[in-house]
């Protein structure tokens, strides 16, 4: 999902809530480190990826598909982690279950991922988001390109660190 220093290509390949670590150090920003690295590998095109090293809630449609998984894939899984963050934002606990609970419920007819239950994750996202401030509903708009479920479609991280940049005043 980064270049590194070697001009690398970087997937992380299992980007969830979890992984994100929350850093506050001695000035009024919080940085947002990314743990986990275990799994990350030099992104190559073409080549295989174990799918069973990222946690399946959060793998990208054309992951659940086997069809590939590539730089996309970590926007979609980040796109995932800042739907949470916003729920938690806009409506504390109780958005965040409802958001959760969109696509991790009980019945046989849930698949318990969010790229299976897209539409009523999304649809929960909505009714979370959307009747909020305008600053939401930009950062809606742009989870929302991120959680493009074509991959083609989805996102792409210079697009993703420009809105941030542009939303955080930067």
């Amino acid at each position: 999902m980064s270049a590194t220093s070697t001009g690398h290509a970087i997937k992380h390949k299992d980007l969830k809530p979890g992984n994100i670590l929350l850093l506050h150090e001695d000035t009024d920003r919080v940085t947002p480190p990314i743990a986990d690295v275990g799994t990350s590998k030099v992104y190559n095109p073409g080549f295989k990826t174990n799918y069973i090293d990222s946690t399946y809630e959060y793998l990208a449609t054309e992951q659940h598909e086997k069809q590939s998984s590539t730089l996309q894939s970590d926007i979609w899984q980040l796109g995932c982690c800042f739907a949470e963050f916003l729920s938690v934002v806009v409506g504390c606990t109780a958005a965040h279950e409802k958001l959760v609970g969109s696509y991790n419920r009980d019945g046989r007819d849930c698949s318990c991922c969010i790229a299976k239950e897209h539409g009523p994750f999304m649809k929960a996202l909505d009714e979370i988001c959307l009747k909020g401030n305008s600053s939401i509903r930009k950062v809606h708009g742009l989870v929302t390109g991120m959680l493009d479920p074509d991959p083609p479609s989805r996102l792409e991280i210079g697009t993703v660190k420009a809105q941030l940049a542009k939303l955080a005043g930067v």
